[in-house]
């Protein structure tokens, strides 16, 4: 197993040269539209419906809306390195997130961190409708809600 130094997704590979998962390397994804999401499982689950067609960056966690809780290091640094290199690539962040109370207050936090970036790369931000129900794990969500939630966002 070996992650991806792009997406940050696990994989599997006997080649050791390979450094990039199949969907970064695959030449009929749309690379002007990434999402953004939690965990792989969330990636597994989305392409099980055969909609989605852009690329991913897992953040590796949700900051968490209860200060208490033991901090999470999440990829933010790696996410805004991503899109500045990406430059103009960029034309749609969409963010994947949980329903739940820190996967909005993540969402949140995200929109208010890359907003700058955003203007000066000029890429739109975009969150999946809401056909998914609150406090719903994107692994769990079946081809029809996702669907809705992508043709939806907003």
């Amino acid at each position: 197993m070996k992650l991806c130094q792009v997406s940050f997704q696990y994989f599997h590979t006997d080649d050791p040269l390979v450094t990039t998962s199949p969907i970064v390397r695959d030449p009929a994804r749309d690379n002007s539209i990434l999402m953004i999401v939690t965990k792989d499982m969330d990636i597994e689950a989305i392409e099980q419906t055969h909609i989605y067609k852009g690329q991913y960056f897992v953040l590796g966690g949700l900051v968490p809306i209860v200060s208490s809780r033991s901090p999470v290091q999440l990829r933010i640094d790696e996410l805004k390195k991503q899109l500045e290199t990406r430059g103009g690539d960029i034309k749609e962040v969409i963010f994947g997130l949980p329903l739940t109370p820190d996967g909005e207050h993540t969402r949140q936090h995200l929109q208010a961190l890359l907003e700058p970036l955003s203007q000066e790369l000029h890429f739109s931000m975009s969150t999946l409708g809401r056909g998914l129900s609150t406090g719903t794990e994107l692994e769990y969500i079946d081809e029809a809600t996702f669907t809705n939630a992508l043709t939806n966002r907003s």
